[in-house]
């Protein structure tokens, strides 16, 4: 589900307010969100346990995007039981 999606489904649902999730910095994604309204910072800090600095998980870093094509390639039942596993160890 895409952004307009996600947007059209809130109003049907008289929500008045809609999580799109982050944006990259001077991002088009971001641009978009901003034209929306009102946009709330994200404050995060991350402690490293086992390395000097924290990952970079940007789509910008060359890692992160490696992992991404590899993922879209997987087939869809392997990402939606592996996908819920994941993201309980990232969040």
């Amino acid at each position: 589900m895409g952004f307009p999606d996600q947007i059209e489904l809130a109003c049907e649902r008289g929500l008045a307010r809609v999580e799109l999730g982050r944006g990259e910095v001077d991002s088009s994604n971001k641009r978009f969100k901003d034209s929306w309204g009102v946009i709330s910072p994200l404050c995060e800090t991350v402690v490293p346990v086992w390395r000097r600095k924290p990952p970079d998980l940007t789509p910008t870093n060359p890692g992160f995007q490696a992992v991404q094509k590899t993922w879209s390639r997987l087939p869809l039942a392997v990402t939606r039981r592996v996908g819920p596993l994941l993201m309980m160890g990232i969040g």
